[in-house]
């Protein structure tokens, strides 16, 4: 299970960036391709491998907008911060995995 902060990091800016670069690395072996008979039959499945993770990453994208994943993780959050006994229990480890979450996201 991810945190609220490790969910907004991954889709608002890994996933992002990961299909990127999945993408220009796809395009850069389409170019290697072109015109080029052995590159095609070396590449064609390291190809269809990142055209395939392209197309899960993008799913899972739009999944998480589906659902509105970021809003159920708030959900929960308001959830402890409603009652002081769940605040109580809850809290501080809450707390703890915020500021480990943001250094992981800075690194």
């Amino acid at each position: 299970m991810r945190t609220t902060g490790e969910v907004r990091f991954n889709f608002a800016h890994y996933e992002p960036q990961r299909q990127h670069l999945l993408s220009e690395y796809a395009a850069h072996i389409k170019e290697a391709m072109t015109g080029n008979r052995d590159a095609q039959i070396r590449y064609a499945a390291i190809l269809q491998g990142l055209e395939n993770s392209e197309k899960k990453l993008a799913g899972d994208l739009a999944g998480a907008d589906a659902i509105g994943l970021n809003a159920r993780k708030k959900a929960y959050r308001d959830w402890v911060a409603d009652d002081p006994a769940r605040q109580a229990r809850y809290g501080a480890a809450i707390r703890e995995l915020d500021v480990m979450v943001a250094e992981n996201s800075r690194a």
